[in-house]
């Protein structure tokens, strides 16, 4: 576990001005896509891992407002963020993310 290095290896994806997505901790050697590079939805950007401040294998994903580690989450309900979604977007985002995530 590395104590200093705590998010390891981390790739952002920038979706659109103020809107940024970070997944983390994957597995050293794995990064798919160099800064700067377009992806697309589907494509590997990397696979699971424990690196950085992570006991076990696992994938750090957060949904952010700028480019840097720590910043904050654009959808909570104090932030102008969340109205990106219409009404029961969010909800229904949710429950087919948990859902998806049981078959894995």
């Amino acid at each position: 576990m590395n104590l200093k290095n705590n998010w390891g290896n981390t790739v952002i994806v920038k979706h659109q001005d103020h809107l940024y997505s970070k997944y983390s901790h994957l597995k050293q050697g794995t990064i798919t896509v160099k800064k700067g590079e377009k992806v697309n939805a589907g494509t590997i950007i990397g696979y699971v891992g424990n690196s950085g401040r992570s006991p076990y294998p696992h994938l750090h994903f957060q949904v952010q407002r700028t480019p840097w580690v720590g910043s904050k989450n654009p959808l909570s309900s104090h932030s102008p963020f969340h109205l990106l979604f219409r009404k029961g977007a969010r909800t229904s985002f949710i429950r087919n993310t948990q859902n998806r995530s049981k078959g894995i």
